[in-house]
């Protein structure tokens, strides 16, 4: 796998504001994405990376989150817009609450951007 670079594991809040800022993902965590997001919520402040992340109620439910936790921890707590890759890349309005909550309990949109 050239060009990748283990990582040793360690705590999120440790790792430097380098290694966050090259850092623009988390693979499937498996419904796992909020809490991950919220344990690095003072990193994420400082250093700003955008976060692409898979999310849908077919997942986020088996650890208690739902649409309007997301979007509180991204938008409001995070300060962040939050928009689906495909309306990002096309260059569209983020979110608003409504329509994500929307989008989320009831279309195959699974893959988001956080900037």
């Amino acid at each position: 796998m050239s060009g990748f670079r283990s990582l040793r594991a360690t705590s999120f809040a440790t790792w430097t504001s380098r290694t966050l800022a090259q850092m623009t993902a988390w693979s499937n965590a498996e419904g796992a994405e909020l809490p991950i997001i919220r344990g690095g919520l003072d990193v994420i402040r400082r250093c700003r990376p955008p976060i692409v992340f898979e999310t849908g109620n077919r997942s986020t439910p088996y650890y208690g989150v739902g649409p309007d936790d997301i979007f509180s921890t991204i938008v409001e707590q995070l300060g962040m817009h939050l928009s689906t890759m495909t309306w990002w890349l096309e260059g569209r309005t983020p979110y608003t609450r409504r329509r994500f909550r929307n989008d989320y309990r009831y279309t195959n949109e699974f893959y988001f951007i956080a900037y």
